[in-house]
């Protein structure tokens, strides 16, 4: 999750704010609406397959738990789905 602004002069006089303008507070604030909005979604479970430099992470949450696990060899969505399946997180 993110919050930017526009670059854009046009677009920037359109803008209602801008979170590079808050005070401490107002980010404060904005952190905690952030938080409280978040807690209320349920937990779902799902996964994905973070690729980076040292080969594969297999990542997400089962069960409200969230968990990551090494992967040893390239692995296709039906490899990692299989491994999702039987992760115990």
């Amino acid at each position: 999750m993110s919050l930017g602004s526009w670059a854009n002069k046009t677009l920037k006089s359109l803008e209602n704010f801008n979170p590079f303008h808050f005070s401490q507070e107002e980010l404060d604030l904005l952190v905690e609406a952030l938080e409280n909005a978040l807690k209320k979604i349920p937990v779902s479970n799902f996964f994905g397959v973070y690729n980076h430099d040292l080969g594969q992470t297999l990542m997400g949450v089962k069960f409200k738990t969230p968990f990551f696990r090494d992967l040893h060899r390239s692995m296709n969505d039906e490899d990692a789905k299989n491994i999702y399946d039987h992760t115990i997180a």
